[in-house]
């Protein structure tokens, strides 16, 4: 299994790969529409798989940040073992580390735990379509960090996402729910992250390869969420173990197609194709757990994929 990550990362991190340089030599047309889709297809197979996550914390046995730590401490060994296997691990070594990777360990580690305690907490399809408000916290923050000019449109579109939102989480789902009311304050921290996250990696995704900005997220994961996991006791659990430990695995590919594809995708673009996640987030929700939609939250859920749409074609005007 890790040969074949291995061999799939090297054709998604290679922009240049054999198939494409032979084909497009016969059919340069389709091989340049193809070639300019090959990113916003890598980031819509990143979110579809980020969509078991959910999955895997509601079948565990363990705590949500036991979960996270054991499934971040796997990717992070993975990595390592990957390039190994591609002998492309002391060039590893000796790349420098930045402030920003220190940024992004800082970003990730509380995405982290913010992301799987929502999960837990709460409808996962509803946690991550709150989550996915960060196209507008993309937008709003871009013109600080990135010297991007704020619009009118950018604005109404935070307000409709917002509006969302409190759809989501009218007093009917939270009335004597803490729960509920703890999911929303974690998904909805984890979108600000996320939005964070995103532009700090659109930053430096041209510097970095894909790899080495997702181990050191990783790790940041691992070392934020180690304090607990020192504290609490694991239970003995060999099914959460393989679920958990084969989600560190998988978790390689979508971080690196993302990251990767960043460097050819608009920050804000990347996240409105994100909204693929909760949709698939739902299905998985409804098939599995029987989680069914309340009107409040699919108005909810209407308003902020609107508003993420709008965000977007703001910016693109």
């Amino acid at each position: 299994m890790t040969v074949l990550i291995s061999l799939i990362l090297r054709v998604a991190l290679d922009c240049r790969t054999c198939g494409f340089s032979e084909r497009e030599h016969y059919y340069p047309g389709i091989m340049a529409v193809m070639r300019a889709y090959v990113p916003y297809l890598q980031i819509i197979l990143a979110f579809i798989i980020w969509s078991f996550v959910g999955v895997v914390v509601r079948l565990s046995h363990f705590a949500p940040l036991q979960t996270l730590w054991l499934a971040s401490l796997t990717t992070c060994g993975t990595i390592l073992l990957i390039l190994y296997l591609t002998e492309r691990l002391k060039s590893f070594q000796r790349r420098a580390f930045s402030p920003w990777l220190l940024v992004i360990m800082i970003l990730q580690g509380f995405m982290g735990v913010a992301v799987f305690e929502s999960l837990a907490r709460m409808p996962i399809g509803s946690a991550t379509l709150i989550t996915n408000l960060s196209p507008l916290f993309v937008a709003v923050f871009a013109p600080i960090i990135l010297h991007e000019r704020t619009t009118k449109k950018v604005i109404i579109a935070l307000v409709i996402g917002l509006l969302g939102l409190g759809f989501i989480a009218s007093p009917q789902n939270i009335t004597g729910n803490n729960f509920f009311s703890q999911g929303i304050f974690f998904a909805l921290s984890s979108a600000i992250l996320l939005a964070l996250l995103t532009i700090n990696n659109r930053k430096i995704s041209k510097q970095y390869s894909p790899l080495f900005i997702t181990f050191w997220g990783m790790l940041g994961q691992v070392l934020v969420t180690f304090p607990f996991v020192l504290t609490n006791q694991w239970q003995s659990d060999g099914f959460s173990s393989i679920i958990t430990i084969s989600l560190g695995i998988s978790a390689v590919a979508p971080f690196a197609l993302w990251i990767s594809a960043l460097r050819k995708v608009r920050a804000v673009t990347a996240s409105l194709l994100a909204l693929v996640e909760p949709l698939f987030s739902y299905l998985w929700g409804f098939l599995l757990f029987k989680e069914l939609l309340s009107l409040p939250i699919v108005i909810g859920g209407f308003l902020i994929i609107f508003s993420g749409y709008y965000a977007i074609r703001s910016k693109n005007a």
